[in-house]
C-alpha cells in the first residue's frame, strides 16, 4: 500500500489494530494508534471499542481505562457499546465505585443503556444490599423505554427476599408477570428460600 503511495485511513488501522489485540499485541497496537496521530488520522469509536473490548478481555482494566480517558479527552465520543464492555468487566472485578461513574457519566452524556447495562447495575446494586437504589434504576430504565427481562428481576427479588422484604417481592413477582416477563427457576428459588426462613 505504502510502496503505491496509497495512504492508509482510519478503516485502515482499525482492522490493523483489531488484528494485532485479537492475538495480544499490545506494542503493536500502541504503535500504530501512536501512528496514526503522526499521520493526522484520528481515532474513532470503533477504534476505541476494540482497544478497550480486547484489553477487557486480558483482564487488563486499568489500561482499558486509560485508553478510554485518553481518546475521550483527545475528543472520540463513546458508545453504548464502549460503556457496557466497561461497565460489565469492571462488574466482574468487582470495582462498583468505578462501575457507578461510568453509568452516571453514560446517563449525563445522554448516551441510552443497553439491557445489559442496565441489568449489570441492578446486579452490583442489590449484592452491595442496595435493593432501593436498584428499584430507582429499574424505574429509569422503564422510563428509558429499555425492556427488563427476568436478568433484570431476578436479583432485585433475590434481594428483597434477603433482606426480608418479603411483600416488596411479591409485588415486583406480579408486575413482572404482567409485564410478560416469565419467571425461571432463580426466581422461584429465591422467593422458595425466603419462605423457608
Amino acid at each position: 500500500m505504502l510502496d503505491r503511495r496509497i495512504k492508509p485511513n482510519v478503516v485502515t488501522f482499525n482492522s490493523l489494530i483489531n488484528g494485532f489485540c485479537s492475538v495480544g499485541q499490545w506494542d503493536e497496537a500502541k504503535e500504530l494508534l501512536v501512528d496514526m496521530g503522526n499521520k493526522g488520522i484520528s481515532p474513532n469509536v470503533y477504534t476505541l471499542n476494540t482497544l478497550i473490548s480486547a484489553l477487557c478481555k486480558d483482564g487488563k482494566i486499568q489500561e482499558a481505562i486509560f485508553v478510554f480517558d485518553l481518546m475521550t479527552q483527545r475528543g472520540t465520543r463513546p458508545d453504548v457499546i464502549t460503556y457496557t464492555m466497561l461497565i460489565h468487566a469492571l462488574c466482574k472485578f468487582g470495582e462498583w465505585r468505578l462501575v457507578r461513574n461510568f453509568f452516571a457519566n453514560m446517563i449525563a452524556s445522554e448516551i441510552l443503556p443497553s439491557v445489559l447495562t442496565f441489568n449489570s447495575m441492578i446486579y452490583i446494586l442489590c449484592k452491595e444490599g442496595q435493593s432501593s437504589e436498584a428499584i430507582e434504576i429499574l424505574e429509569l430504565m422503564t422510563r428509558k423505554g429499555v425492556k427488563p427481562d427476568v436478568v433484570t428481576y431476578n436479583p432485585l427479588i433475590q434481594g428483597l427476599c434477603h433482606s426480608g422484604q418479603w411483600k416488596e417481592a411479591t409485588s415486583l413477582l406480579n408486575r413482572m408477570m404482567n409485564e410478560g416477563v416469565h419467571p425461571d427457576v432463580v426466581t422461584f428459588n429465591s422467593l422458595i428460600n425466603a419462605l423457608c426462613k
